[in-house]
C-alpha cells in the first residue's frame, strides 16, 4: 500500500504546516483547497483519517465567505460519511470538524449558518441507507 503511505505522509504534512506555519499555507489555501478537493477520489482508506485532520485544520483557517461554503459543499459529503467509519478517531475528527464549521459560521453572523444545516438535510435524500444515516448522525451533533 504505498500509495496509501505516501497519502498519509502528505496530509500529515499539511496538517503539520497548517499548525506551524499558517502564513505559508494561507498564502497558498485557494490552490491547497482546490488540490485536496480534486484528491478525493483518489485517497486510500488508510489516508482518510489524516485527509480528514488536514481539511478540519484548513476549514479553521479558511475566512467565512463564498468560498469557505464552497469547500464545505464539496467536503460535506466526506465529512458526514467519516461519522460511520470503523476508526474511532476518525469518527471524532469528523463529528469536530461538523461542530467546528457550524460554530465558526454562527459566530461569523453571516447567516449562512442554514446553508449548512440545508447541505447536511440534504444527504436525508441520498441513495444510499449509508448516506442517509451518516446524515442522521451529523445532525445529532
Amino acid at each position: 500500500d504505498d500509495a496509501g503511505s505516501v497519502q498519509k505522509r502528505v496530509y500529515k504534512m499539511v496538517q503539520s504546516m497548517s499548525v506551524h506555519q499558517t502564513g505559508v499555507v494561507q498564502a497558498r489555501l485557494g490552490e491547497l483547497c482546490d488540490s485536496l478537493v480534486q484528491a478525493l477520489a483518489e485517497c486510500q482508506p488508510s489516508a482518510s483519517k489524516w485527509r480528514l485532520r488536514c481539511l478540519h485544520k484548513l476549514v479553521e483557517l479558511l475566512p467565512i465567505d463564498g468560498t469557505y461554503m464552497r469547500l464545505l459543499g464539496s467536503i460535506l459529503g466526506e465529512v458526514m460519511l467519516g461519522t460511520k467509519q470503523a476508526s474511532r478517531k476518525s469518527r471524532d475528527v469528523s463529528f469536530a470538524m461538523l461542530v467546528c464549521m457550524a460554530q465558526r459560521i454562527d459566530a461569523s453572523n453571516s447567516g449562512r449558518l442554514q446553508d449548512l444545516f440545508s447541505m447536511v438535510l440534504a444527504g436525508l435524500a441520498g441513495t444510499t441507507p449509508h448516506m442517509m444515516s451518516a446524515s442522521v448522525l451529523a445532525l445529532s451533533r
